[in-house]
């Protein structure tokens, strides 16, 4: 469930190599988050940053961290996870204190002043000292909360001087924080022992909860194993996988078609996919930090995997990788780039020209794609679009025969210039186009450019759509919108402006929410048609 001021960034200051001048900030409002860098980056501290604050953020939900006193000081006793010594977070570099900045984007037009970013500073003596800047300018340090239910959109709360403010329903903003799970590059769950890793069961811990699931335990969790067991055995083409823990309780068996494995017989980056999926099973984070998921697997099972675990978990997820194609693939609108200068790490976002479109191909290892019977490239308008298209294509199991890529925006319908796409021809057996109509009505026309677009390509022999909807989000039900955004929220009309619409959802939320889409839910629909003709 949303609040009606979501979470839209965190920062980080003097966190472990990150410098007080350089730090790095994760956005949470544009969808999946892809950090690309070499090795000793940063990467792997910024995605790990949020799950070993994951303490703080549960402390910070309660109102009674900022309820209340003339001082905003607050003492905080708090272990980092799976953090040894809590120094290790703060920048060897100097001795000042760790910075944290949490800005806050509201869902619905709200006429009182709000609190859009909390700016922390966590000393060394375990003191936070807690200043909060106002969307209407200035700032404030303590803040007494009136109300601070954990049902609110909002909690009410006046300042010093007795003037009414706005604050976060911190429980509900900070969820998504809380809520997390880090999945480390190795991912050895089976042969390790026990106990846990990163809250992640180990060796007979692991096999022992699957088989609870699975034989012993209610049947919503067998049914939950069962799927999972169909949903593995489609992708690796394995009919009628059954995975059970072998007599001893130290192994996992695959059975399937007249074979029977152990799992460590499989290849290492199929053994790394299978427990994965399995570990995810019963835990459903809302937040998916995920370090190196390409390790060992084919391109295009990189992209299969990030995309399956976004549709069993609906999370939102973060990946460290060293694969531009891989972050492209998965968050074409966001991506950083980390690099280290021998001293502390940064972070930009990818503002570099997008590719042209055989560069991206290429990027991305499509001659790769093409080996295990990938035939047809779909071009999708924006970047926003190609998560979104990709579920609509896995759920049609075309997954594998069907690679998804931004056009990057209407700048080649609007231009006309077509010469990337005829490149496209010469290196994919088949290309297919799909675009929005941008209409804002039954009786009207698509826009002359877009009409002449889709001349040129049938000129090209290429399959081109225009939306008989306005765009992608159009088609969106609102039973699943509610479900992932919440009860306030609803379905676009038609040819509604998502920008425009008040409908309290935007672009950076259309991944999380077709990800718990079905196929019924496009039935008789044209864009269910179009992808169906592949």
């Amino acid at each position: 469930m949303s609040a009606a001021l979501r979470i839209q960034s965190v920062s980080l200051r003097n966190y472990r190599c990150f410098s007080e001048q350089e730090g790095v900030s994760l956005a949470f409002d544009s969808g999946h988050l892809a950090l690309v860098g070499q090795n000793n980056s940063g990467k792997t501290a910024a995605l790990r940053a949020i799950y070993e604050l994951q303490g703080f953020w549960i402390a910070l939900s309660q109102p009674g961290f900022l309820r209340g006193s003339d001082v905003p000081a607050r003492a905080v006793s708090l272990n980092f996870r799976e953090v040894p010594e809590a120094d290790d977070v703060f920048c060897d570099l100097n001795d000042r204190p760790l910075r944290i900045g949490v800005a806050f984007a509201a869902n619905i037009e709200l006429t009182m002043p709000y609190v859009k970013k909390l700016d922390l500073t966590w000393r060394r003596d375990g003191f936070v000292d807690i200043v909060c800047e106002l969307n209407s300018g200035g700032e404030r340090g303590a803040l007494s909360i009136q109300n601070g239910d954990e049902l609110a959109d909002v909690w009410q709360a006046t300042d010093q001087s007795g003037t009414s403010i706005l604050v976060p329903n911190l429980h509900r903003a900070l969820a998504h924080l809380i809520s997390c799970q880090y999945l480390p590059p190795t991912r050895n769950l089976v042969n390790a022992g026990g106990g846990s890793h990163f809250g992640l069961n180990l060796g007979s811990n692991f096999i022992s909860l699957w088989n609870l699931h699975k034989t012993n335990g209610p049947k919503a969790g067998a049914r939950a194993a069962r799927e999972t067991e169909a949903l593995i055995g489609e992708i690796f083409g394995f009919p009628d996988l059954q995975i059970n823990a072998t007599n001893n309780g130290t192994d996992l068996q695959l059975l399937y078609g007249r074979h029977v494995r152990r799992i460590g017989e499989l290849g290492h980056g199929v053994a790394q996919f299978i427990i994965t999926i399995i570990s995810l099973t019963f835990t459903k984070p809302a937040l998916l930090l995920f370090d190196e998921p390409e390790i060992g697997l084919h391109p295009a099972l990189q992209v299969r995997l990030l995309t399956k675990i976004v549709e069993l978990t609906g999370a939102q997820l973060i990946f460290a990788t060293h694969s531009m194609g891989l972050a492209r693939a998965m968050a074409p609108a966001n991506t950083l780039v980390f690099r280290h200068d021998g001293k502390s790490s940064s972070a930009i976002p990818l503002r570099s020209r997008t590719p042209n479109l055989a560069e991206f191909l290429g990027e991305m290892s499509y001659s790769s794609w093409r080996e295990i019977g990938c035939d047809t490239v779909l071009l999708v308008e924006g970047v926003t679009d190609v998560p979104v298209i990709t579920h609509f294509v896995g759920l049609l199991r075309k997954h594998m025969k069907v690679v998804v890529l931004p056009m990057g925006g209407s700048e080649l319908i609007k231009t006309q210039d077509v010469s990337q796409i005829k490149e496209l021809t010469r290196l994919a057996d088949k290309v297919a186009v799909l675009v929005d109509s941008e209409k804002q009505g039954y009786n009207e026309d698509i826009h002359q450019h877009r009409k002449n677009f889709l001349a040129q390509m049938a000129l090209l022999q290429i399959s081109a759509h225009a939306l008989e909807r306005r765009a992608i989000e159009n088609y969106f039900p609102e039973r699943v919108i509610q479900e992932v955004i919440g009860s306030s929220s609803r379905a676009l009309m038609e040819f509604e402006n998502i920008k425009n619409s008040g409908a309290g959802w935007g672009k950076g939320d259309i991944h999380q929410i077709a990800a718990r889409m079905e196929l019924d839910d496009l039935k008789d629909t044209d864009l269910l048609r179009f992808l169906n003709a592949l």
